[in-house]
């Protein structure tokens, strides 16, 4: 019988290729208990799925789940855990708010058209979450910015990132897309990528979770804040600002990719192995949810 205390070494201080699949396969193994139980209290107190309600008890039943997964790989793993969070640092930080910024007015307006495209030529935007009230506002920040920044970054991050071992360009394009797929979100497709791979690119140069956490806390927050106080996520309809935005963000990539003094891996292969032989039921989970997200839309 596999156990946890099989998955996750106590003996080895570092997270290992395999250890990141077997996550990422439980992260799937998790969402898919979440999809059963939230099916089932939605049947049996006959919940609208369009309302803030349904949206609280999804985010409340997956992340709850997650945040136990994470409580029990910081047990078996503390040393790696502890390793993943370091002094703040100036320098990335800037670049980290800079990326962000810059992120949020050339990929987020892009990933906007995106969406209205979708929408124009008849793909179905599910419901969102609506805030009204203060209260709202509160707990939504709580539900939909606190915890995924925690979460996601710990899970995704952390101990998959530094679980491949191999501070590549390839290692941080892949843990974007696993960080897409999880979505599961095809209106955000764009931004959600460039995310995952921007601060996949700060947590390999720093060694450290703690501005990926801190940037996710703040763009959710941000978010959020824009949808209550202004009805709308305003991405600047300037074309000169998104084209500005685009600039920087593609130098600041650029400058981590290639100038900045802590240089990237060209090591790859070894990983991708090793993660895939406990990763697959992962990876096969999200990219068939992806799938029939998209086929639900069409249809």
């Amino acid at each position: 019988m596999l156990t946890i205390q099989k998955i996750y070494n106590k003996q080895i201080n570092d997270f290992q290729s395999s250890e990141s699949g077997a996550t990422f396969s439980l992260i799937a193994a998790i969402y898919f208990v979440a999809l059963i139980v939230i099916t089932f209290i939605v049947n049996l107190f006959s919940i609208d799925t369009t309302t803030n309600t349904y949206h609280i008890l999804s985010s409340a039943v997956l992340y709850g789940g997650l945040i136990l997964l994470s409580i029990t790989v910081m047990l078996n793993k503390g040393s790696a855990s502890k390793n993943l969070v370091k002094k703040l640092n100036v320098k990335y930080l800037v670049i980290s708010l800079l990326l962000m910024a810059s992120m949020f007015m050339s990929v987020g307006k892009v990933n906007t058209l995106f969406s209205n495209w979708l929408i124009k030529i008849g793909l179905q935007q599910s419901a969102q979450y609506n805030i009204t009230t203060n209260f709202e506002y509160v707990l939504a920040i709580f539900m939909f910015a606190l915890m995924p920044a925690l979460v996601e970054e710990f899970l995704f991050r952390g101990v998959i990132l530094f679980g491949l071992n191999s501070k590549s360009v390839v290692c941080a394009i892949f843990t974007a897309i696993l960080f897409t797929i999880f979505h599961a979100n095809f209106y955000q497709v764009l931004y959600q990528f460039a995310f995952g791979f921007a601060f996949s690119l700060i947590a390999i140069k720093t060694g450290s979770i703690l501005y990926g956490i801190i940037m996710h806390f703040v763009s959710n927050t941000f978010l959020l804040t824009m949808q209550y106080f202004f009805s709308e996520i305003n991405y600047f309809s300037s074309l000169a600002i998104t084209i500005v935005a685009s600039v920087v963000f593609v130098a600041l990539i650029t400058y981590l990719l290639v100038f900045d003094k802590v240089k990237m891996s060209n090591q790859n292969k070894p990983f991708i192995k090793e993660f895939i032989i406990k990763g697959v039921f992962g990876v096969s989970f999200f990219a068939l949810m992806y799938v029939i997200q998209v086929i639900g839309l069409i249809g």
